[in-house]
């Protein structure tokens, strides 16, 4: 399934081919069956149509795949921060490397090449820059030390232990266990990640501030009070 936090990377729009308007725009693109799903290259003046599938409602893994490797293979994503981390580290780099102190969570999962769990949790979770999701290979040292089942696999560190995973998996791991799991060890949703104050920033002169404009709001809505209240008076006495 898509979730809301690929709108950074993917944008999805229905075209209607039974209304004539759209003949001539599903004709260009050769839609010939419906429903039919479409995925144009990012940031190119003509829509080039990178890949084409007929899709039925039920075929949602199917969907999610097409998408997936549209991004994956698409030449823009080498371009843009997030999604550097499509790439698979090196064998030779150290897991415990990784984190860093702007870290909240460390997710790293093992995957062969063919596969793209990762990717799709990636995508899944690109709202919360202090969770970072790593790709390895299998054939990295760290995978022999930590399973013995066979990928894809997961592990968690947290910033207060980042010597050891606080979360290893025990077995073939899939999409919606993986997402599952990443909620309850690295709080999401239950994080609140806060914003600096302002250099310079007086606390209590801000309360003061907020009393003083409180103060002056009342006596604006008493005296406002004062004169409807006058005013209906004379008018019932012109009566």
């Amino acid at each position: 399934m898509i979730s809301k936090g690929w709108r950074k990377v993917l944008r999805l729009a229905a075209l209607n081919c039974g209304n004539e308007k759209n003949m001539a725009l599903c004709n260009k693109h050769e839609a010939r069956r419906f429903p039919s799903l479409k995925y144009f290259h990012f940031y190119t003046n003509e829509a080039e149509v990178l890949s084409s599938a007929h899709v039925l409602q039920k075929d949602t893994d199917k969907i999610t795949r097409m998408a997936l490797e549209g991004l994956v293979n698409d030449s823009f994503t080498k371009q843009l921060p997030y999604l550097s981390q499509f790439t698979p580290i090196s064998n030779d780099e150290s897991i415990s490397n990784l984190m860093t102190k702007d870290l909240l969570c460390l997710v790293v999962i093992y995957q062969e090449s063919n596969e793209l769990l990762a990717e799709h949790i990636l995508l899944d979770f690109l709202a919360f820059p202090r969770l970072k999701i790593v790709i390895v290979r299998p054939d990295h040292d760290s995978y022999k030390t930590l399973f013995q089942h066979e990928p894809p696999a997961m592990a968690i560190y947290r910033l207060n232990r980042p010597a050891s995973p606080i979360y290893k998996s025990n077995h073939k791991m899939m999409h919606d266990g993986v997402a599952e799991i990443i909620q309850q060890k690295c709080l999401i949703g239950q994080t609140v990640i806060k914003k600096p104050a302002p250099v310079g920033l007086n606390a209590a002169l801000v309360t003061r501030t907020l009393k003083y404009v409180t103060s002056k709001m009342r006596n604006c809505y008493r005296t406002l009070r004062k004169q409807q209240t006058q005013i209906v008076s004379e008018v019932h006495l012109l009566l």
